[in-house]
């Protein structure tokens, strides 16, 4: 499917389908674009600083004096971009468009030229969304344990109106489909299905659609959506609860040293860790996620709007089953590397020295949980060397003292 010169390309890509990936090929390969008569709009890795001066939600975490009117220029900034494009095909790509809404929507599609607009929504099955989006959840702040959250999204609150909204929000493919095609036309939106797939579908299609030879959009290796193994992503919930208890929370804080911070420098922990502690889901959740992407495909169909790939693959993909039991023990490593993440953070940014005020005070209890592991893998000391597979509790926290020493002493 190759659109018309001219055309201004909408990417609204839900968390995880491949958004981060499609984004950097683009971002990292303009000149070889403008060869072709197409453009990347913006000077970002993704319009997300641009879309937060149109969308009240995009620009909810504004955390700075001043960034409403930075988040304004740059929105000015883009769409003076857009517009002097001409006739190049223009690629504009955000995962904050599935969070617009209707009014927001026609605003957008006015300053781009709705005329010349196309939609495009990207989507996985719901079950291999689920995970990712808990995890998103806590970054956010969230204390629910992974299978209570399930059955609050797929069971309790289905609407996304106290649960996690901005899941549903961005997940339900169907509704924003009608709500972007509503101005525009549904024959002027597409829903790319990345169900059952090759890794590089997603760059391929997107090549087609623009006019590119095959090839030319290839990503940085270094930028990636990835996910945490299920026991780290867990201990953050923990901390979430603690900061709450202890009357601590502070969403522009968190934001900084938790989402921003520490869960950035702790992901991709590797294939063993995701191997170890994987995210699967409970039989009813794999049962009722591909009861509402059913729902979701026929009200698609009814629609009439343009489909990539295999529409059915959506609902019938399979799934990683088993008991989503939460992992109840954190090895001292990953302490480590978790404290360490943390110091680094804090030391970026500035912040006080943290002080503990109280028996229960969060920062307390989690070094306190790491000195007791770390004295039970010491007193293993001799089998865990004798198996060559494991460092000690001490040897752990030893490499630790010492880098944040040397650390200190650079600053």
């Amino acid at each position: 499917m190759l659109i018309p010169q001219g055309t201004r390309l909408v990417h609204i890509g839900p968390a995880k389908t491949g958004t981060t990936t499609l984004q950097s090929a683009f971002h990292h390969n303009r000149n070889a674009l403008s060869l072709h008569g197409v453009r990347y709009a913006g000077p970002w890795l993704n319009v997300r600083p641009a879309v937060r001066g149109v969308s009240e939600i995009a620009g909810k975490r504004r955390m700075t004096p001043g960034s409403e009117q930075r988040d304004a220029a740059n929105w000015q900034r883009l769409v003076a971009d857009v517009t002097g494009a001409g006739r190049q095909r223009v690629v504009i790509s955000s995962e904050a468009f599935a969070h617009c809404t209707p009014t927001e929507i026609n605003t957008i599609l006015d300053s781009f030229g709705q005329d010349k607009s196309h939609v495009v929504i990207t989507m996985r099955p719901l079950g291999d969304m689920l995970a990712s989006a808990w995890q998103q959840s806590i970054q956010d702040g969230n204390v629910m344990p992974y299978e209570e959250w399930l059955r609050g999204v797929l069971i309790d609150d289905p609407d996304g109106t106290t649960i996690t909204p901005g899941f549903w929000r961005r997940t339900r493919i169907d509704r924003l489909a009608e709500q972007w095609g509503a101005p525009i036309g549904v024959d002027r939106v597409t829903i790319v299905s990345l169900a059952e797939q090759k890794r590089d579908f997603l760059l391929r299609t997107f090549e087609q659609m623009t006019g590119l030879p095959e090839g030319v959009l290839v990503p940085d290796p270094r930028e990636s959506n990835l996910s945490m193994p299920y026991h780290v992503a867990e201990v953050f919930r923990w901390f979430n609860e603690f900061y709450r208890k202890q009357g601590l929370w502070n969403a522009a804080e968190h934001g900084r040293l938790v989402e921003n911070g520490a869960m950035k420098l702790l992901k991709g922990a590797g294939p063993d860790a995701v191997e170890k502690y994987p995210f699967v889901l409970p039989e009813w959740a794999v049962d009722r996620s591909a009861e509402i992407m059913g729902q979701m495909n026929a009200r698609l169909r009814e629609l009439g709007v343009n489909v990539v790939g295999d529409l059915d693959a959506l609902t019938h993909a399979t799934l990683k089953t088993g008991p989503a039991a939460a992992p109840t023990e954190l090895g001292v490593q990953d302490a480590a590397r978790l404290v360490l993440a943390m110091m680094q953070v804090a030391k970026r940014e500035g912040l006080r020295e943290l002080h503990a005020e109280g028996e229960d005070d969060a920062i307390t209890l989690m070094l306190r949980s790491i000195k007791r592991e770390a004295a039970r893998e010491a007193s293993r000391t001799t089998a865990s060397r004798e198996r060559g597979r494991e460092i000690t509790g001490r040897e752990a926290l030893g490499i630790l003292r010492r880098r944040v020493t040397a650390r200190l002493r650079k600053s």
